[in-house]
């Protein structure tokens, strides 16, 4: 694909970036529970709804750099805010690349309404395909890194709360008692050692 196709497809996005992504955003807010959605979609507040807040800005990211206004470190930002919010809503797999695959159907779309020329579909189409095949393979590595790591604090958690449980039955010593434990042992046993050097007649040293 020459520099002239990369301009088309850009050009192409800057003229329907808005119709792209609110078309995108209710796809996306079909996987949540009616009143789950509403919240998401009418509170534009970061503090108050989180979710709704960087899914937008991911998805803006992503349009943005389709349209050529970002470069390939921001795009992989933008598809982390995503991925990140589906990985820990403990959505599968499955339901977690589905968003880009929603994102590829309605662009299949309007392009099919805007590149009448077959030549100039075909050209778009198989252009931006490559891309958001590369963007799917990114979003499955940053979803399972996003996994491990919520499986590891879970574990850690877990191993928390059974250290304090087997604190609070005093099952576990406490460590400094440990220590002073071990020390007197250590003390016993060289005081024995030079008491059987020196002709000790205790029965454990004889």
């Amino acid at each position: 694909m020459g520099r002239q196709d990369l301009e088309n497809l850009r050009g192409f996005f800057q003229k329907y970036k808005a119709s792209v992504m609110d078309s995108w955003f209710e796809s996306i807010l079909s996987n949540y529970p009616p009143e789950a959605a509403r919240i998401i979609k009418r509170e534009k507040d970061p503090f108050t709804n989180p979710v709704g807040y960087n899914l937008r800005l991911g998805m803006e990211g992503i349009l943005n750099w389709f349209a050529g206004e970002a470069n390939q470190q921001d795009v992989l930002v933008s598809l982390d805010k995503i991925i990140r919010i589906r990985a820990v809503q403990d959505f599968p797999p499955s339901q977690t690349v589905i968003v880009l695959i929603s994102f590829k159907q309605i662009v299949e779309k309007q392009m099919t309404k805007e590149f009448r020329n077959q030549d100039l579909l075909w050209k778009n189409w198989r252009l931006f395909d490559e891309e958001i095949d590369r963007l799917m393979l990114e979003a499955m590595d940053i979803y399972a890194e996003c996994r491990e790591k919520l499986s590891q604090i879970k574990v850690d958690e877990a191993n928390k709360r059974v250290f304090s449980l087997l604190r609070k039955a005093n099952v576990l010593v406490d460590c400094s008692e440990e220590s002073e434990v071990s020390s007197s042992c250590s003390d016993s046993c060289n005081s024995c050692e030079i008491e059987k050097k020196e002709g000790c007649k205790n029965e454990f040293t004889s």
